[in-house]
């Protein structure tokens, strides 16, 4: 790397301050630990400002100098951004220069920042995220995409991030494999960007958990916030989210193994120290309760009312039953019709071995959810984890919050084809949509 063009004293003090200033932010942002050691200072003249790739923290001597005179949250708030760039792979996002990408890469990490209390201007800051709120976008993609089709938008980030930007991106431009690189990265280990990815992706995840149990030291707000669109319905799998209600996940350090991807990175890229992380395996299972509810009146009548027997038959399935989980399968329209039991996958078939069409009335909610608060309160509530209802939604819920978790499986109408949309269903519900 040349030096080319600074004294001695420049690159002694801009060094101690460069590290000095990332022990700062490991000081106040914690879970940010190993992303930011995992980038190795490197004083260049290739730059007027800092610039990371995947492996360096690039920085120009006189730069941190002059920076560091104005405070070293200034300088501090700069790697942040560098690592935050990294911790969500903006520089394998593009291969080309792109003003429009770079200034949606920008803005989305700028966010992150308002919505953690980082920047040094508050009205700044709260542009930022009513910005994000209005237009529901808060990505890099989001924010692209927007970008490309709303003139106006583009104009207002653009003029935000110039206000703001101070890291020069040029080192995500790199050639393609094969053509000369540039003369800053002269010095690369040769690793490919797959791998590179793998471990900042790692990172990331890694940053995510320790900000979650560890708090944000001194720091307010949530780094990893992301803006949801104004919509109730959830989205994921559901029989993985009924799984995680089925047990008791510890997640704890694996004393007999260890992740030998950080550990082979560390011995290539930090001078042959290892990097030695246990792996989180480890899980445990405690007796617990989950409520699954089938709705059988008229309006979930015919092939939906067979679809939610079929989903239940493919929950129990895909399952892992263990004989700590007690699983109480409810069967209602404006009553119970039927309760039975799941303790093992033998119950299962006995269940829909003997199951006799009923029901087909009104709906009413609330004869459910007196079974369950009638369990809750014999079993001082500390079992029941959650209760899930197979239904459209239309019926009537209880007045106040109950105890214990609530959420909504709903289908598709059997007339139209387009998923249902419960209008009175309670803040406290969540619903989720599900495709047989």
């Amino acid at each position: 790397m040349p030096d080319n063009g600074f004294t001695q004293q420049e690159l002694d003090v801009s060094a101690e301050i460069i590290n000095h200033v990332m022990r700062m932010v490991v000081s106040d942002m914690s879970f940010l630990q190993k992303a930011v050691y995992s980038l190795k200072p490197q004083p260049t003249d290739k730059t007027s400002s800092v610039c990371a790739d995947y492996e360096r923290l690039y920085y120009n001597p006189r730069w941190v100098l002059e920076k560091y005179r104005k405070g070293g949250a200034k300088l501090r708030n700069c790697i942040v951004h560098c690592v935050l760039h990294n911790l969500f792979l903006h520089p394998s996002i593009t291969t080309e220069q792109d003003k429009d990408y770079d200034t949606a890469a920008d803005f989305a990490v700028f966010g992150m920042m308002a919505c953690a209390n980082l920047l040094n201007s508050y009205s700044i800051s709260e542009d930022i995220k009513e910005f994000m709120r209005k237009h529901s976008a808060s990505s890099v993609g989001e924010l692209y995409e927007l970008s490309q089709k709303d003139v106006k938008a583009f104009s207002k980030m653009y003029s935000i991030v110039s206000k703001l930007k101070e890291d020069d991106h040029s080192l995500w431009y790199l050639k393609h494999e094969g053509q000369q690189q540039a003369d800053m990265i002269s010095d690369n280990s040769g690793q490919g960007s797959s791998i590179q990815e793998q471990i900042w992706s790692k990172l990331l995840s890694d940053a995510k958990l320790s900000a979650k149990t560890d708090g944000f030291g001194s720091m307010h707000g949530n780094m990893f916030m992301e803006i949801k669109k104004p919509d109730r319905f959830s989205r994921f799998d559901y029989i993985e989210y009924i799984r995680r209600f089925a047990r008791q996940e510890i997640v704890s350090e694996d004393p007999d193994t260890i992740d030998m991807m950080m550990y082979t990175w560390g011995m290539e890229n930090l001078d042959d120290t290892p990097i030695v992380e246990f792996s989180e395996v480890r899980e445990q299972c405690t007796a617990t309760d989950i409520i699954i509810a089938i709705d059988m009146s008229g309006s979930c009548a015919g092939e939906v009312a067979e679809n939610f027997l079929r989903q239940v038959l493919t929950l129990f399935e895909q399952m892992n039953i263990r004989s700590a989980v007690n699983i109480h399968v409810v069967a209602f329209d404006t009553q119970l019709i039927f309760t039975k039991i799941i303790r093992s996958k033998n119950d299962v078939h006995s269940f829909f071995d003997n199951y006799k069409g009923e029901g087909w009335g009104g709906t009413n909610f609330r004869c459910v959810f007196d079974y369950a608060d009638k369990f809750a309160q014999n079993n001082n509530g500390k079992r029941l984890k959650g209760l899930f209802f197979f239904s459209d939604g239309e019926g009537f819920f209880p007045d106040e919050k109950p105890s214990y978790r609530t959420t909504f499986f709903i289908p598709k109408s059997e007339n139209s084809g387009e998923f249902f949309e419960p209008n009175f269903a309670p803040d406290w519900v969540e619903l989720v949509r599900y495709t047989d």
